[in-house]
């Protein structure tokens, strides 16, 4: 296996709209550097993998495997002393070679785990103005976790992290960097100036639902997870005090239906004052808060979903 400076991987399933374009967009961004490109297809019934095939220097196929497995499958069958991890629907912006080039000798010599910025293509959608542009606004570049959307690591400081947990359905991204953090004493920056295009953002209030959804199954594999997650226990409390409030208001005890409902809309503003400081006017608060709801209850639910109650006793790494 010939050795390249870095290896780009593409998890993927059923991506046939978006991967040509991100995989040509990336070969013009990596240029310069010795690159190989691996999709690790997750058992795509589209064209995905005929497009894949045609493009990337590997194709590789795990149907069976979680996104972290993908991920790791990746890594294995990389040979890149950098790693980059990027979603399918993730493409370059115009600075990101500029701004890779005057960080690619620190990626190297330390142990840092880097997340790009990921902005919209769809800058005019309500949703994306009021939640996730407030979202990346308002973000530190020293944080907790930066998502694999667009994650840089060197390929030493994966293998000595262990690599991301096979057995998590979703928060792989959190898992691995508190690990960086925890068990070989490195730093997760988020660098916003390592600009790339996420053309996945959700754009109806379905979409953000079954998003977040799916997000939320990540919290609530097992007990610890679930009570080590601040937002999981939030949004818990926020459905059961809406619950029970629908609850009172249907046996006629329209008091205590209020109590529940002032309850729940308190621990709603709060959150969304908490979260979300920037000033925004009385129509960009009240979209945010309607839009925290939906993440709320999103998140609530996805105790209910079958793979997790299944897993709800994992909680080990890899």
């Amino acid at each position: 296996m010939s050795k390249v400076d870095v290896s780009l991987i593409i998890p993927t399933f059923n991506e046939e709209d978006n991967i040509r374009e991100t995989i040509i967009e990336w070969e013009k961004a990596l240029a310069n550097f010795n690159y190989e490109i691996l999709v690790i297809d997750n058992g795509s019934n589209d064209r995905t993998i005929e497009i894949a095939e045609e493009l990337a220097d590997k194709c590789l196929t795990f149907p069976a495997a979680t996104v972290g497995g993908l991920r790791n499958f990746g890594s294995d069958s990389s040979s890149g002393d950098i790693l980059i991890f990027n979603d399918a629907d993730v493409r370059p912006g115009n600075n990101w070679t500029h701004e890779f080039n005057s960080i690619f000798s620190s990626v190297l010599s330390s142990k840092l785990i880097i997340g790009g910025h990921l902005r919209s293509s769809l800058k005019d959608n309500w949703i994306y103005k009021y939640w996730f542009q407030q979202i990346l606004e308002s973000s530190k570049t020293d944080v907790n976790y930066v998502g694999t959307g667009h994650m840089i690591m060197s390929k030493k400081t994966f293998d000595d992290i262990g690599g991301f947990n096979n057995h998590l359905i979703t928060g792989e991204d959190y898992d691995i960097c508190c690990r960086c953090k925890n068990a070989i004493g490195g730093q997760i920056l988020l660098n916003k100036r390592l600009e790339v295009i996420h053309d996945g953002y959700p754009t109806s209030l379905r979409s953000l639902f079954l998003r977040e959804h799916w997000h939320g199954q990540g919290d609530t594999q097992s007990l610890s997870t679930f009570f080590s997650s601040k937002i999981a226990v939030l949004a818990t409390m926020y459905t059961t005090l809406a619950l029970a409030s629908l609850a009172s208001f249907g046996a006629g005890a329209a008091f205590a239906s209020l109590i529940f409902f002032i309850l729940a809309i308190t621990l709603l503003l709060l959150s969304s004052f908490y979260k979300f400081r920037k000033k925004m006017g009385p129509k960009g608060r009240t979209l945010n808060l309607a839009l925290f709801s939906v993440y709320l209850l999103a998140r609530s639910c996805s105790i209910i979903n079958p793979k997790t109650l299944k897993n709800l006793n994992i909680s080990k790494r890899n």
